[in-house]
């Protein structure tokens, strides 16, 4: 599910490779431009069990960080949150409009599974089970944005410098998603 949020935050967002990538977490590489989006693990849990099989749910998270880029102390709330272009605002609500509810993400991850399953089999003995049951049969949906960016310190961008790392160089919000539902036969788990 992460690659498929990926591509298509690229797709539709118009997000480069170097400004869309899948993390463990949301911190930013420390080579990042001006802005940065991770997509990284949210929530997994399951429930309702049966004998013959389990019911995961599957959350997604999209953290946007954003540089301030050598503009004043006094301007950040204007220059970055409000900015109609470029602003935060901005792009929380395109990340929640490619992602909530998407068929087409849905359908790419289990078009990745399918692939991944294929793989295993094509190997040799099956690594990874070939289910047809293994896929994700509702999309993710949006649920929570952070209300106010947190403002984040050099050392969020791996700063090196003792100046920068207590300086304030950045905000951060975080776009959560949950709800992708993936049951999967114990018969034929691994």
């Amino acid at each position: 599910m992460l690659v498929a949020v990926r591509d298509q935050l690229r797709s539709v967002c118009g997000f480069t490779d170097f400004e869309c990538d899948c993390h463990n977490d949301p911190q930013p590489h420390p080579t990042s431009g001006r802005r940065f989006i991770a997509v990284y693990p949210g929530e997994c849990r399951g429930g309702p069990h049966s004998d013959s099989g389990i019911h995961e749910w599957i959350g997604i998270n999209v953290g946007i960080t954003m540089r301030f880029s050598g503009t004043p102390q006094d301007y950040i709330s204007n220059e970055l949150y409000l900015k109609a272009l470029t602003g935060m605002e901005t792009l929380q609500r395109q990340v929640q409009l490619a992602i909530h509810a998407n068929y087409t993400v849905m359908a790419a991850a289990n078009t990745i599974i399918a692939t991944v399953n294929d793989i295993a089999y094509s190997a040799g003995p099956p690594v990874v089970p070939a289910f047809t049951t293994d896929k994700f049969i509702t999309p993710l949906e949006w649920q929570y944005t952070t209300p106010v960016p947190d403002v984040k310190l050099g050392d969020w961008f791996f700063s090196d410098n003792e100046n920068e790392i207590s300086k304030k160089c950045g905000l951060f919000v975080d776009v959560r998603f949950s709800g992708a539902h993936r049951p999967q036969q114990l018969s034929k788990m691994r």
